[in-house]
């Protein structure tokens, strides 16, 4: 499979209310990419970093500026990975997301920022999938032209219940 035309190749888990169970279905989605179909990183982009503290990286959670050196500074973004014992690999969020987030919602074209220094150089470096866990993507980094092609999303019915869009 060639990750760069794989239609599947991007997923972005996403969910406007905390605590519904956004990073475990991304977490799971990950292990199951890397289990049956290929090499895949998940890529925590929720400034909350749950996901990245349920798998045990809470000390990188605290170091900051990881990828913010690689959207502002030209960092690799493979030098973030963090191989773990489930195989697939792991970019873990920072306490500095939100300034991230921040700076990002002021850039023209954030959504191609992130896909040109974070997404498409991941995918090069061999990664046939990315999953991202994201807890709001604004419009800006999740325009349909290239992100994603598979997007999860939840949204809430009067009801309270909630269901898939």
């Amino acid at each position: 499979m060639n990750p760069l035309t794989s239609k599947n190749g991007v997923v972005a888990v996403c969910i406007l209310k905390g605590g519904m169970g956004k990073s475990t279905i991304a977490i799971n989605l990950a292990h199951r990419l890397q289990e049956n179909h290929g090499e895949t990183v998940y890529i925590d982009v929720d400034k909350n970093g749950h996901g990245t503290e349920f798998l045990g990286f809470g000390d990188a959670y605290k170091a900051n500026g990881q990828l913010e050196e690689v959207i502002f500074r030209d960092e690799h973004p493979a030098d973030l990975v963090i191989e773990t014992e489930w195989d697939f690999g792991v970019v873990a969020s920072s306490s500095e997301m939100s300034t991230i987030n921040d700076r990002m919602k002021n850039q023209m074209n954030a959504d191609v920022i992130l896909k040109n220094k974070v997404i498409d150089p991941l995918r090069e470096d061999g990664y046939d999938y990315v999953v991202l866990d994201a807890l709001v993507i604004p419009r800006k980094w999740l325009i349909t032209r290239w992100l994603p092609h598979r997007v999860l999303s939840f949204r809430s019915s009067r009801a309270g219940k909630h269901q898939w869009p």
